[in-house]
């Protein structure tokens, strides 16, 4: 799965297409839902941010679901925010870091009800956040080699994800 995600990111960010799935709703469910944003809806929003070492932007998670895990910031977006305002405070909150978004990567679409946008950007300012400034959101930031990222199921980067089958 991993290779598989790499590989997209590297498509994406050398300007070519990915695959593309839609989800099979019928126009009656369509007409008669109303999303409403942590009601009917959930938006999440996740930050790929990478160094000028090409290294990417990780983050240690504080939730009790995945605590110690590491993955990209994101988050679930707040009622009246953009994709855009979201994302930044995400990364900001998690990452201790401020970015300014340049690109729309990829869209996740899920049972129709859970949605993910993930943007890339560049770092504008902030710095990592530290052990010694975990809170809620998470435990600490730090910039990965992607080789890092891809032995993630070592003991050394012990990385959150979910299988997805296609």
């Amino acid at each position: 799965m991993v290779d598989v995600i790499e590989n997209d990111l590297r498509l994406l960010l050398d300007n070519k297409a990915i695959g593309v799935s839609v989800p099979d709703v019928t126009y009656e469910a369509a007409v008669q839902f109303h999303p409403i944003t942590k009601r009917s809806m959930c938006y999440i929003v996740c930050g790929i941010l990478f160094n000028e070492r090409g290294e990417v932007l990780m983050v240690q998670e504080a939730k009790r679901s995945c605590y110690g895990a590491w993955y990209l910031p994101a988050g679930r977006m707040e009622p009246n925010e953009n994709i855009e305002e979201a994302t930044k405070r995400e990364v900001a909150e998690e990452a201790g870091l401020e970015f300014e978004p340049t690109a729309l990567l990829s869209v996740e679409i899920q049972g129709g009800t859970w949605i993910r946008f993930t943007l890339t950007g560049r770092v504008t300012g902030g710095h990592l956040k530290t052990t010694e400034e975990k809170d809620k959101e998470s435990l600490q930031a730090k910039w990965c080699a992607l080789e890092e990222v891809r032995k993630g199921d070592s003991m050394t980067l012990p990385l959150r994800y979910r299988a997805y089958t296609v």
